[in-house]
């Protein structure tokens, strides 16, 4: 069996696919198979889904859930509101809106804030925000956002705390982000990006939407104006920011990353 420190047995991704072929696990963090889940997906006896969509996982799978950093119920960094606020600053009683598109960053996000930002800014109390740019960064920068309270990054490497002081987030729906949101129990506005593969991540912007945790708003409606209505709606319902938060902390699937492990670590046994 050969050793895969990356994709240690049968995570079904590049390599390591040819190895889920012949072992029983295999691991996937969305609501639709990519290509490597397809071909071995029959093989594999034990599989890991962050959002089980029953529909698609063939008999005998699992949701064993995706694993995430610092996870709050691991004492990792930014498990508290109260932490992520002194992380940033003086953020308190304050509305933190944090907008950010994966670890690329998403042109179509960083667009509708900024279009927005006037508008909301001007009415609601208190707001800021943080834009998680990615490779749009440099041009963003030279412009004096930080001053009407939107402050622009890079890339967020401390995106837990930003979740732990984030009172709602707008977001594409990759997998690695919605463990985030469902781990910290976060309300959130998913903007599902239109070509991706299988178009998973509608799927699990769906499933989200559906269960109440998040707002589902399709990437070509997608307006500074629509966002800005959106935005502004849930400023102004904590109630059901709440209840937001609530159902997507019932999402999160505690341990994930140590079920994935063990599964792996005893077939290598």
């Amino acid at each position: 069996m050969p050793s895969l420190l990356g994709e240690p047995c049968g995570a079904s991704s590049g390599l390591g696919g040819e190895v889920a072929w012949h072992s029983p696990c295999g691991s996937r963090a969305k609501c639709a198979s990519g290509e490597g889940n397809t071909v071995a997906g029959p093989a594999g006896a034990h599989g890991g889904d962050l959002i089980p969509c029953h529909h698609q996982t063939p008999p005998g799978r699992g949701k064993e859930g995706r694993g995430h950093r610092n996870a709050g119920e691991a004492g990792g960094g930014g498990d508290r509101p109260e932490e992520g606020q002194t992380h940033l600053g003086p953020w308190e009683g304050e509305f933190l809106l944090l907008a950010l598109g994966g670890s690329l960053g998403a042109r179509r996000i960083n667009e509708a804030i900024l279009g927005a930002w006037p508008s909301l800014k001007a009415s609601i109390p208190g707001l800021k925000g943080v834009l998680v740019a990615g490779r749009w960064f440099e041009g963003l920068a030279k412009r004096d956002l930080e001053a009407k309270g939107l402050k622009v990054v890079r890339y967020a490497h401390d995106l837990p705390f930003l979740l732990a002081a984030a009172d709602l987030v707008v977001s594409r729906a990759g997998a690695s982000t919605l463990a985030e949101l469902a781990a910290r129990g976060v309300a959130s506005i998913l903007v599902p990006y239109p070509l991706a593969v299988g178009g998973h991540q509608r799927a699990n912007a769906l499933y989200f939407s559906r269960r109440g945790a998040s707002v589902m708003v399709e990437d070509g409606l997608l307006t500074p104006s629509k966002l800005a209505e959106e935005v502004r709606e849930l400023a102004f319902s904590p109630e059901r920011r709440h209840n937001m938060g609530r159902a997507a902390r019932g999402i999160f699937v505690p341990g994930a990353a140590e079920r994935v492990a063990k599964i792996m670590l005893d077939f290598c046994r």
